[in-house]
């Protein structure tokens, strides 16, 4: 709003229409720093298991364990997928609000691969059986191939942020956690981690960031664990 007042009196000077120190004393107001929570590794260890029993709770737990960002996640593809070595290559993303998918994630910093952990991977070969037996029942061969999206809805079509936004509430409320953001979960990782001491390039590495964006954003942090790890 205030942007759009600066533009406006400027236009008006430009065309002599207000005085050329009309904006002498105009300030742009400081943007507040918004609090955000964050999850203990204890509160991860809850949000996890309280994500079982939900079709996209596997969504839920790959945005804990790895910190990447909900397009990320909602746009891996099955080739991604590599069960041999207990990883998944994040190289594409999902436009959370058009649902198309992007074949390359937000920045090459993005580009990255992340080890999971054996129960992870289980769950998603039981994704990969489960999602081969409702895409032949539904006849969709196309998308019955291993280039399709990991995470579908019932009728084949890429899933909706607003769905995964839904089980993730519930999911927090079955934890007994508070309200949040999807975002903060991979705020929560970066925080946890910094404070115990992992290094910036390690975490940047993980959740896709440049080493220079971790540092500047999470600074305090970085000097906490420096402190910590004397």
């Amino acid at each position: 709003m205030y942007a759009f007042v600066r533009m406006v009196v400027r236009a008006a000077i430009c065309e002599k229409k207000a005085p050329i120190d009309a904006l002498q004393s105009f300030q742009m107001p400081r943007e507040e720093k918004v609090h955000r929570d964050t999850l203990s590794r204890e509160d991860m260890r809850r949000l996890v298991g309280a994500t079982e029993r939900y079709r996209y709770g596997l969504v839920i737990r790959l945005l804990v364990l790895t910190g990447a960002r909900a397009g990320e996640i909602l746009g891996l593809t099955w080739d991604a997928v590599d069960f041999a070595t207990r990883s998944v290559t994040i190289n594409k993303s999902l436009n959370i609000h058009t649902r198309e998918l992007n074949d390359r994630p937000k920045t090459e910093n993005s580009r990255r691969t992340v080890i999971l952990d054996e129960e992870t991977v289980e769950l998603l070969k039981q994704q990969k059986e489960k999602q081969r037996a409702e895409l032949r029942a539904l006849a969709v061969t196309p998308l019955n191939s291993d280039t399709g999206l990991v995470f579908l809805t019932q009728t084949g079509k890429p899933v909706k942020y607003s769905s995964v936004q839904k089980t993730f509430a519930y999911c927090l409320e079955r934890a007994e956690l508070p309200h949040m953001r999807i975002h903060d979960l991979r705020h929560s990782l970066i925080t946890l981690l910094l404070l115990e001491g992992t290094s910036v390039l390690t975490v940047a590495s993980l959740v896709g960031q440049d080493p220079s964006t971790t540092t500047q954003k999470y600074a305090h942090l970085t000097k906490i664990s420096n402190a910590i790890s004397l």
